[in-house]
């Protein structure tokens, strides 16, 4: 299987007016270990990024029935030390 990310539109701004900082992260359910996890590059200060990232897992057809894929859109903001992830859409 390989799911291609390729963009987002229409992201709130954060509360103070500043742009966010969004990636997309990915999980093939119901494994929620380091090997099902996929994540693209952040993206700085758009709220329209374009992302066209495309991942791969190996899996077999007669296994893609019991799976889910689950992506996410977060927001990672600030310095090292300081970071928000905040989920912005599932």
């Amino acid at each position: 299987m390989a799911p291609a990310v390729e963009a987002t539109w229409g992201l709130p701004k954060e509360e103070d007016g500043e742009l966010p900082d969004p990636y997309v992260k990915l999980y093939l359910l119901p494994d929620r270990s380091k090997d099902s996890k996929r994540k693209t590059d952040v993206i700085k200060d758009d709220c329209n990024p374009k992302f066209d990232e495309r991942f791969e897992y190996a899996v077999s057809p007669n296994e893609l029935t019991q799976r889910t894929l689950e992506v996410s859109v977060i927001n990672k903001k600030g310095l090292l030390f300081l970071q928000r992830s905040n989920t912005m859409g599932q």
